[in-house]
């Protein structure tokens, strides 16, 4: 599977979602924008995909969404 960029839509939604609160830091990965709090990643952008770090309980509310796909990133493109 080929790399692919995300597009400038992902991005935008990406930065509009992510909490302006105090303990909520904004960084780079992999030259990707993630976001951290109590220096834990919670969520961050992957390709065409925003990708979330949830509960047990919270993963399974959310991939009731349609649409919705648990992470598996693909590394036949390292």
């Amino acid at each position: 599977m080929k790399w692919e960029k995300p597009t400038t839509q992902i991005l935008d939604t990406f930065e509009k979602i992510v909490p302006q609160i105090t303990g909520i830091e904004r960084r780079k990965m992999f030259g990707l924008p993630v976001a951290f709090v109590n220096s834990n990643m919670y969520m961050g952008v992957h390709q065409s995909d925003i990708i979330l770090r949830l509960s047990e309980k919270d993963r399974y509310d959310f991939l009731s969404i349609e649409g919705a796909h648990q992470f598996e990133p693909n590394y036949k493109y390292f």
